[in-house]
């Protein structure tokens, strides 16, 4: 029930501070990894300060083991690449974002990962699955991760530091 806006996630069509929040999910794994930063930053540059941003994209670990473990039955039909755990929080942190919560679904991606691995999915997952706890953990084991950041609440000009 909402207004539907379509652009190029390179050229974003929105004013400075004209959002009060904004979600990406699995938008940034198409995107060349040269313009992840300027992509977050131009979206932190539309948010409102203080306004939040969830991104939720795959993870490299998981898709890659997931992908040699079929022997490459398994592959990704998006066309799209995951992010390697640390890539991604070092990404938005390098696009001016403040970090506010991290997860994924370890559990459910050892899911994946039992129906494809046999035995030594059930020995994997045994060793593993303890070491994650709940799922919500930002593990390399999560298909998928989302990063909660937000936009500074001040931003910084040529001549006045930001506050923390």
């Amino acid at each position: 029930g909402g207004i539907a806006i379509q652009g190029d996630q390179g050229q974003l069509p929105f004013k400075p501070g004209s959002l009060g929040g904004a979600l990406a999910v699995t938008t940034m794994m198409y995107a060349d990894r040269d313009t992840v930063v300027e992509i977050l930053r131009q979206i932190r540059v539309a948010l409102r300060p203080g306004a939040p941003l969830l991104i939720v994209d795959p993870g490299e670990e998981m898709r890659s083991k997931i992908e040699r473990l079929g022997r490459h039955r398994v592959a990704t039909a998006t066309g799209g690449r995951g992010f390697l755990r640390d890539e991604y929080r070092e990404l938005a942190l390098a696009a001016g974002f403040h970090v506010v919560r991290a997860g994924g679904n370890p559990r459910d991606s050892m899911l994946f990962l039992l129906t494809l691995g046999g035995k030594f999915g059930w020995q994997f997952a045994k060793r593993i699955l303890s070491r994650d706890g709940v799922a919500g953990g930002y593990s390399a084991l999560a298909l998928h991760r989302f990063l909660l950041l937000r936009a500074p609440a001040v931003e910084a000009g040529p001549e006045k530091p930001a506050r923390a």
